[in-house]
């Protein structure tokens, strides 16, 4: 496939909101990615293709990024291209890390770049290192409770940040804060929560039916007003919305179908969904939050170029957008999606993967997870090109980024 990024979300466990991101990437010449060595100079050319542009903080979020450097890309000076403040140059355990690239990896060091070391031992060249790392990361799932309990011990002793890799469950998140992780990677946040489904409150069908109808062809804003004039809470945050510095109307509004109007749809369909699940306690959820805009965006994207799903992209945006409620409102997904009026296509995508929209959904995941050779079979079945799964990823990546600083903004 392609030369290809993808940004995986860094969550610090006291705040639970993303803190930074890792950047995986893959070879032209193959899906590579962690298992196997990378082309230096397909990574050098992905990598400086996106950070030299001028939009690239959007694809960052100006967030710190953790990248694993080969020998070369640290030989040919590759994180020149990073801000010394925003750039955590990763060594991998699989490193030969000999004195010369010692010495090279040190003037990193003194120029003021920060390391992590990857998946920390007891043994002689692990220790070689420490005074060089800032961060110590640690795969959580292969690593017994005994060596654990010693690596932290030490690596807290010697003021090293600890990250946890492979968080992939709840209880995995809970763990890495038990044993006093800072950072967690991995994809609990985004794994389905297992409860047994109970009554979903007013307030969230009536969220439910809203998001339902912005995403109609043609929104029925009587309808719309109607929802949401039955909820106060969404009746208070639309009317602060229009009437915020954001809009700056002259005159105050109080009328909750003129409010719709003159917010417009897609705003109105972002920024309800962003402040319904804003007071929610889930571990993660500002991540969710965001990865339903992106995943919203892209399937919708990625619709419009599918011939079959062309005309169906509203409903593409929902699968995308709906895949984690069940985390969000921590219920059974199949009890949330029995209270709304959505098609048995876009039922069958989100409760079972299966057909087109659900071999769409399945690529989003496969991207997301930087399962290089999924995303290759997936895009091949849905007959489009990976260069447009690329430049749609990192397209939707950027809007939603400027999309998320706009919508934060009125409610500072």
């Amino acid at each position: 496939m392609p030369a290809s990024i993808v940004r995986q979300p860094i969550i610090s466990v006291e705040t639970e909101k993303i803190c930074a991101y890792a950047l995986m990437y893959s070879d032209s010449d193959g899906p590579m990615l962690n298992d196997e060595p990378v082309s230096s100079e397909s990574a050098a050319k992905v990598i400086g293709e996106i950070f030299s542009s001028a939009d690239s903080q959007l694809f960052t979020d100006d967030m710190p990024l953790y990248l694993t450097f080969t020998s070369q890309l640290i030989r040919e000076n590759v994180s020149k291209l990073f801000n010394k403040d925003k750039l955590v140059i990763q060594i991998d355990d699989s490193a030969s890390v000999n004195t010369p690239l010692l010495q090279e990896l040190y003037k990193l060091r003194e120029d003021g770049y920060s390391f992590v070391f990857n998946d920390f031992m007891f043994a002689q060249r692990y220790f070689n290192l420490l005074d060089l790392v800032d961060i110590i990361s640690l795969d959580i799932e292969k690593t017994t409770e005994t060596s654990l309990t010693h690596i932290v011990r030490v690596c807290l002793g010697l003021n090293k940040k600890l990250m946890a890799t492979n968080v992939n469950t709840q209880a995995d998140f809970e763990r890495a804060r038990a044993f006093g992780f800072h950072q967690v990677q991995g994809h609990f946040f985004a794994e389905p929560v297992a409860v047994e489904g109970k009554k979903i409150e007013h307030n969230q069908i009536n969220f439910l039916r809203l998001m339902s109808q912005l995403v109609l062809p043609e929104p029925n804003v009587d309808e719309i007003a109607a929802i949401i004039t039955s909820d106060v809470t969404m009746s208070y945050q639309l009317l602060r919305l229009v009437n915020s510095a954001y809009f700056a109307l002259r005159t105050r509004i109080a009328n909750i179908k003129q409010a719709v109007v003159i917010v417009g749809m897609r705003q109105l369909l972002d920024w309800v969904y962003l402040l319904s699940f804003g007071a929610t306690s889930r571990a993660g959820s500002d991540v969710l939050i965001r990865l339903a805009f992106q995943r919203g965006e892209i399937a919708q994207t990625l619709a419009m170029q599918i011939a079959k799903l062309q005309q169906k992209h509203a409903d593409c945006y929902l699968v995308g957008m709906f895949s984690v409620l069940d985390q969000l409102l921590e219920n059974n997904l199949a009890t949330i999606l029995a209270e709304l009026p959505l098609s048995d296509e876009v039922n069958e995508a989100l409760l079972e993967k299966k057909g087109s929209m659900g071999l769409l959904y399945r690529l989003i995941l496969a991207h997301e997870q930087a399962d290089w050779r999924e995303v290759t079979s997936l895009a091949a079945e849905l007959g489009l090109p990976e260069e447009s799964v690329i430049e749609s990823y990192l397209q939707c990546v950027k809007n939603v980024s400027q999309t998320w600083g706009d919508l934060m903004s009125p409610a500072n």
